[in-house]
């Protein structure tokens, strides 16, 4: 079902630049257990710990994996997958998804602006805290360097 949509994203040729060159002792190369994760969280957000299950309910072929590779899953796999994720530069590999994505699907940007830094809510909201007690708010005067 989603598999279209991940080819068309080219996920896979992205995390596979992203992660280099893989180590030849991997049994499961990274971009893989990336998308197989991808999969999981598109499809029904199991935890780490219960992926394994939920891989073996499919065919291997629809996760683009081989019957040998879905016996491999398990948590410590997965978790030495996302020490490997934090050590690349996440920042290019998902500019470049997204000016694929745009570029690929003609998304319009005109209206888009992505600022993962801070959550700015207008209007008024029943029973919610007040800025005075609230754990955190968007500064709008705050001048971040990373916005362009």
């Amino acid at each position: 079902m989603i598999q279209p949509l991940i080819e068309r994203l080219r996920l896979h040729s992205f995390f596979t630049e992203a992660f280099g060159k893989p180590d030849a002792r991997l049994k499961l190369p990274h971009a893989d257990a990336a998308l197989l994760l991808v999969r999981n969280f598109v499809l029904s957000r199991h935890p780490m710990y219960g992926v394994s299950q939920w891989a073996k309910r499919f065919d291997p072929m629809w996760l683009e994996l081989a019957e040998e590779q879905v016996a491999l899953i398990n948590d410590d796999r997965l978790g030495r997958l996302f020490d490997k994720l934090f050590s690349i530069d996440r920042r290019s590999m998902m500019t470049r998804i997204i000016v694929h994505m745009v570029r690929e699907f003609g998304i319009d940007m005109a209206r888009i602006h992505n600022d993962s830094t801070s959550i700015t809510f207008c209007g008024e909201y029943a029973d919610q805290p007040t800025a005075g007690n609230s754990l955190s708010w968007s500064d709008p005067t705050r001048i971040d360097p990373t916005r362009t």
